[in-house]
């Protein structure tokens, strides 16, 4: 992958992290079911941003796909 195409791809996946982040902080889980969906989404996402330093993009991105569909699903009260 060029350099430029890389960079352009790690900066996706920092603005989709700090996207899940500032909705998974406007979600105030309100059982135990969400409140263990949150620690596993803020589990994940430190997971992603792991990844993204070691310059492992392809398992970054999936990560982060994984927090945007556990979002979703908090913000939907499951």
């Amino acid at each position: 992958m060029p350099e430029n195409q890389r960079l352009q791809r790690m900066e996706e996946i920092s603005a989709r992290l700090r996207e899940a982040e500032q909705a998974l902080k406007r979600v105030q889980p309100q059982n135990n079911a969400q409140k263990r969906l949150a620690a596993q989404i803020q589990n994940v996402v430190e997971q992603a941003y792991k990844a993204r330093d070691q310059g492992d993009i392809q398992k970054a991105s999936g990560l982060v796909d994984r927090v945007q569909l556990l979002v979703q699903d908090l913000t939907r009260g499951r």
